[in-house]
């Protein structure tokens, strides 16, 4: 996690602690995935296409699937978020879980095998 510790190491403590716990829950559910740093914050990568990204923000996470299908099929299957075209967000206090972290990657890996 080396690539992603200078925008870590911008956040608070909490800030900090969920988004190494879903970057690591990202890395156990996908072996292959890529570390990257898209848009200047962490994500992955998964067979060449982008998985995911997360970025801290003042009163949520903003977890980006880089698709507003991703957002609307994860949105129906987690209710305790808030969406927008491209972004699912959670609040500190209801930080993602690692099975909402597997339905968001699953989702997301679907699309990028259907559209190979």
């Amino acid at each position: 996690m080396q690539r992603t510790t200078p925008y870590l190491n911008r956040l608070n403590a909490k800030q900090r602690s969920v988004l190494e716990r879903i970057l690591q829950d990202a890395q156990t559910l996908v072996l292959d995935a890529q570390l990257s740093m898209p848009y200047g914050v962490p994500g992955f990568i998964w067979q060449g296409k982008k998985l995911f990204a997360v970025a801290a923000h003042a009163q949520h996470i903003g977890i980006y699937p880089f698709s507003p299908t991703v957002v609307r099929t994860v949105a129906t299957q987690i209710p305790h978020i808030g969406t927008s075209k491209g972004t699912l967000r959670f609040s500190y206090d209801a930080a993602p879980s690692k099975h909402d972290i597997q339905v968001i990657i699953t989702a997301r890996m679907h699309e990028i095998q259907a559209n190979k």
